[in-house]
């Protein structure tokens, strides 16, 4: 009832089994690049919906509170909406007049943009 199985065959089997492991890794890393790339597309497209939705918002909303912030001196210096400076340095607005950007300014600067400006 013993069927010798010839060298031929083990062969054959070695080499399906590397194949299909093979195919599985390429399956694995497939999956993890597709992953990052929608990751990335994702991300863009928030930031671009982040984007188109500060620019209609006017840096005036900066000051709905009368957070003491000098809006005059952000329009002088070009900036008109949120989304001018949303992405701008705290080196690029202390450069601004009536701006001293301590650490505190700069805090209170985001948090007037997270709980004023999205809460409109």
């Amino acid at each position: 009832m013993n069927k010798k199985i010839k060298r031929a065959q083990v062969q054959k089997c070695i080499s399906d089994h590397e194949a299909l492991k093979n195919s599985l890794i390429a399956g694995r890393n497939a999956a993890e690049k597709y992953r990052n790339e929608i990751k990335a597309s994702s991300d863009s497209l928030i930031e671009e919906e982040l984007i188109r939705i500060l620019s209609g918002i006017p840096v005036e909303e900066l000051n709905r509170n009368k957070n003491g912030f000098r809006i005059k001196s952000l329009k002088d210096s070009g900036y008109r909406t949120i989304a001018d400076i949303a992405f701008v340095s705290a080196v690029e607005i202390s450069a601004i007049y009536g701006f001293h950007f301590s650490g505190i300014q700069s805090q209170k600067l985001l948090n007037c943009l997270v709980t004023d400006v999205w809460n409109l």
